[in-house]
């Protein structure tokens, strides 16, 4: 009995020592298990700023586009204008196309030496680089159509706009690509006027 119970105290202090070893180890491994699955987890990932969105920038608008400027171009600068000169560019009867030139001097030594001679002359002759620049220069913009050349006028009237195509009725039409030229239609009096007011005409019987 006695070898029994020494035995089964012994059994049962192992027991306890057991369950004591069992009771004690468990907070342990809890703590380590804590701080090994902090170890082990990953960082949150932070939130991404959002891209600014950045306004589209409208292209500036160009500027317009203005005729070319003769200054420059005419060298050297001829007389004052006189007048201008009036003819016959293209005749198909009752529809012709009139042609101007300005007329400048009195100027002896400019027209023998840059023109076609006399005391009044032309710019510059016909087909002469300088003749359209100088033309311009003197006679200055139209004051109905705004492009370089004289206001034409039909019996003491406007000419019509580029395009009218007013067919058979006597009148004139500005031309649609040079306003040096003009289209009349019919009898009566043509008439080129430069920017000072100075004027030349042709009369179509």
């Amino acid at each position: 009995m006695e070898s029994a119970t020494a035995t089964g105290l012994n059994h049962t202090g192992e027991y306890m020592r057991s369950i004591q070893r069992y009771v004690v180890l468990p907070p342990f491994t809890f703590i380590a298990g804590l701080a090994l699955a902090g170890c082990g987890s990953s960082p949150s990932t932070p939130t991404p700023s959002p891209t600014p969105t950045v306004a589209p920038t409208s292209s500036p608008t160009p500027p317009p586009t203005t005729m070319p400027s003769p200054f420059g171009q005419c060298v050297p600068t001829p007389p004052p204008l006189y007048g201008i000169k009036v003819t016959v560019h293209v005749d198909n009867g009752f529809k012709k196309v009139l042609d101007s030139r300005a007329v400048v001097g009195p100027d002896p030594g400019y027209c023998g030496q840059y023109s076609t001679g006399g005391t009044y002359c032309s710019t510059a002759p016909e087909g002469d680089p300088r003749a359209v620049p100088c033309d311009i220069l003197v006679i200055g913009n139209a004051k109905d159509t705004g492009r370089p050349g004289p206001t034409w006028t039909f019996n003491g009237k406007a000419c019509f706009p580029v395009g009218s195509n007013m067919g058979g009725i006597a009148d004139c039409e500005n031309h649609p690509d040079n306003q040096f030229l003009v289209i009349a239609r019919g009898s009566g009096s043509f008439l080129a006027c430069a920017a000072n007011g100075l004027c030349g005409g042709l009369d179509i019987p």
